[in-house]
C-alpha cells in the first residue's frame, strides 16, 4: 500500500532526523535529552546576527579609518 510505505518512509526520516540532533548537540556539548532544536540553533541564529552586526561595524570602521588616513595623506 503506497500510504503505508509513505508513512514508513517519514518515520524512518524523522528517525534519521532525531538521531542527527543527537550527534550535534553532543558535538556542542549540549545535553540532548534537555535541549531542543529550538533552542540548539536558536544559539547559533544569535552567535551568526552578533558576529554579523559587530564584522559589519568593524569593517565600517576600518573603512572610515582608511578613508580618513588617505584624504589627510
Amino acid at each position: 500500500d503506497l500510504k503505508k510505505a509513505e508513512f514508513l518512509d517519514l518515520e524512518s526520516d524523522a528517525s534519521a532526523m532525531e538521531e542527527d540532533f543527537v550527534e550535534t548537540a553532543k558535538f556542542f556539548g549540549e545535553a540532548p535529552e534537555s535541549s531542543s532544536p529550538e533552542s540548539l540553533f536558536g544559539i547559533f541564529h544569535q552567535f551568526i546576527t552578533g558576529f554579523d552586526v559587530i564584522y559589519t561595524s568593524l569593517s565600517f570602521s576600518l573603512f572610515l579609518s582608511l578613508s580618513l588616513s588617505l584624504s589627510l595623506s
